[in-house]
């Protein structure tokens, strides 16, 4: 295993960086859209209700079954991501088949894109995480969701006025351009690490400080998607598909500046504003529903933090707490709640019209303020040193600028 600073170790992380990012990028987007595609699809079929809450079920399901499976009995990482990709080209393609013998159809389409989402995305990440160190992983990773923030802006655009066979079209295209430029990119790049120990699960949810991370992430992925529904229920339609497009683009802007912060003073303060940001912005809704203001206020909060969170939750933070160790299983950890907290959704959306929605949206605040505690008491996982040297850096430039003021 090759130490941090080995010149070797940089030399093979640079190789890895390109098409780490490509497939980081590529990735997320598809993801989102195809989810989106799927979950829109399924509810124009015309289903009885228990059939699409199957569909959504089997989903769901598989993505989470998909996931443990992949990141368990990972072996060759390269070859993993070459098939997962490849079967993401192919999921997307079974979206034109989704209506062509209900509901088996949509059980089927259901489970195979599910399984395509989650087979390889902790690969997927433990390879971009390989490509970094710890010091610039965040700017990095505002690096690669500013990309996917433009990429899913620009195939929503395309959702609004383009067919659904045309935007089919373009994923499928889009996921099979990662496969070839990831195929060749990736070639001669080799992980920089070559044997990984690979910690069990019992070991990784031993750790205090992850559990602590952790516990704050399910509590800030329980209220995003519980309030989800509430919130497309409020705004309608039609804002609410504004307010994806506006909070995707400042997701991208607030992931450079949330990157480059987190490399600088750290991942835990950075989250914590984040915490802020959003509660702040459920409590405004809350507070004044009825004032349209207070639902753009709310959207440029979310936007910000969801960048925040992109940046950190999503790349950096499983990658910082696995340390030398293999990433995957750590990732699994820190991605399930994420992924599967979609289905909170699917189960709160048929009593939406029954629920006050400023009630809940000042509970939500009030819970996202709460999970800030567990933050108090775990560690910042970019180590100290880094932080003390680059305020040291920092002291040392503005010293030599104010001594060539005054000579």
């Amino acid at each position: 295993m090759y130490p941090e600073n080995n010149s070797l170790w940089e030399n093979e992380a640079r190789r890895l960086l390109l098409p780490a990012l490509i497939l980081v990028a590529n990735s997320f987007t598809w993801y989102t859209i195809t989810s989106m595609l799927f979950e829109q699809i399924v509810d124009e079929l015309n289903l009885f209700e228990h059939e699409t809450f199957a569909a959504l079920s089997f989903y769901y399901l598989a993505i989470g079954f998909s996931v443990v499976l992949g990141a368990t009995f990972v072996r060759s990482r390269r070859r993993l991501l070459l098939f997962w990709i490849l079967m993401g080209t192919a999921s997307s393609s079974s979206l034109l088949l989704i209506g062509c013998y209900l509901p088996i159809s949509a059980y089927l389409v259901a489970l195979f894109v599910g399984i395509s989402v989650g087979v390889g995305l902790p690969s997927c990440l433990a390879y971009f995480i390989d490509a970094t160190s710890i010091d610039n992983r965040g700017m990095l990773g505002g690096i690669a969701w500013c990309i996917t923030s433009l990429g899913m802006f620009l195939f929503m655009i395309g959702m609004s006025i383009l067919s659904y066979f045309s935007i089919v079209l373009a994923l499928i295209i889009f996921r099979f351009l990662a496969l070839i430029i990831f195929s060749v990119t990736s070639k001669k790049a080799k992980a920089p690490f070559k044997e990984q120990a690979i910690p069990s699960y019992f070991m990784i949810l031993g750790s205090k400080r992850l559990i602590l991370y952790l516990l704050s992430w399910i509590m800030f992925c329980l209220v995003n998607w519980m309030e989800l529904p509430i919130i497309e229920n409020v705004f309608g339609q039609e804002l609410f598909a504004l307010s994806g497009l506006i909070e995707f683009t400042l997701s991208g802007v607030s992931a450079l500046l949330a990157g480059l912060f987190s490399d600088k003073i750290g991942r835990k303060r950075v989250i914590v504003a984040g915490f802020v940001f959003l509660g702040i912005g459920y409590a405004v809704l809350g507070l004044f529903l009825h004032l349209q203001i207070a639902w753009y206020i709310y959207m440029v909060l979310d936007g910000v933090a969801w960048g925040i969170f992109a940046v950190v939750f999503f790349m950096v933070l499983w990658g910082d707490l696995a340390e030398n160790a293999q990433k995957e299983r750590f990732y699994l950890i820190g991605g399930l709640p994420y992924l599967l907290a979609g289905y909170l959704s699917v189960l709160v959306k048929p009593y939406v019209l029954s629920i006050q929605p400023n009630t809940l949206f000042s509970l939500a605040s009030l819970f996202l303020f709460l999970a800030v505690l567990p933050l108090l008491y775990t560690h910042e996982t970019l180590p100290e040193k880094k932080i003390q040297e680059r305020e040291l850096k920092d002291y040392i430039e503005k010293a030599k600028k104010i001594r060539g003021k005054h000579p």
